[in-house]
């Protein structure tokens, strides 16, 4: 199965990246529980549907819609598009379709390059850790708290990322209604580009929430 590439559309970055150094001893930073707690509650979910919208133009980027069966088998399809590139991937377990920029591509369980998932083996879009969260790594943190809502803003040090991704700047904000339930979080990013850098803000919505009753596949008539 072809990796997503990071120039495509996968701008969104997550704790994956994050160099972790394992440094969590001190006291608690602010809001760090409602954030632990919503990780673990993503990954308790049955099903559900996160939106990537890209703050500056208000477009909808990426989806990221996953299932798991009676099983615990995941089903998912992703799809994205970042200026001219676009990704699309479709897996339930038995067979990925995958089309990157109109290339397309099939593999099935028993090829080298397939991979299936399922709550044990968890999709990286489908852990925890895709609400990133590394206290080790965090230099400031903010609350704020505005229209019911509060908003909880960590700023990472640079320097925790791996070298390659090129991470200049890097900032999280989670936002909790007042029950303490996450609505949404937004990443903001400063990645060097040769000689400029650029700014990459995304906002995450979790949504359909234990509601998917079934994923469409759009590469089904797609010729193996």
């Amino acid at each position: 199965m072809k990796a997503i590439k990071k120039s495509t559309v996968l701008l969104i970055f997550t704790a994956a990246v994050v160099s972790l150094s394992g440094c969590q001893m001190g006291e608690p930073l602010e809001g760090e529980e409602l954030v632990l707690a919503a990780r673990e509650k993503y990954e308790s979910y049955d099903s559900a549907e996160v939106v990537i919208t890209n703050a500056d133009t208000s477009k909808v980027e990426q989806t990221f819609i996953f299932k798991y069966d009676e099983k615990d088998s995941l089903t998912y399809l992703y799809t994205g598009g970042y200026e001219n590139e676009s990704y699309i991937q479709y897996n339930n377990g038995f067979e990925c379709f995958t089309e990157q920029n109109g290339e397309y591509s099939f593999s099935q369980r028993g090829d080298t390059d397939f991979e299936a998932y399922n709550r044990d083996s968890k999709h990286p879009q489908t852990s925890g850790a895709y609400l990133p969260f590394d206290r080790g790594a965090i230099i400031k943190t903010e609350k704020i708290k505005e229209d019911g809502k509060t908003a909880y803003i960590y700023t990472y040090d640079p320097d925790s990322f791996e070298e390659e991704s090129n991470v200049e700047a890097f900032e999280v904000e989670y936002y909790f209604d007042e029950s303490g339930d996450l609505i949404y979080f937004v990443e903001t990013s400063e990645i060097a580009d040769g000689d400029k850098t650029t700014r990459h803000e995304y906002k995450i919505e979790i949504t359909n929430i234990n509601s998917v009753k079934e994923i469409e596949n759009p590469l089904k008539d797609r010729e193996k």
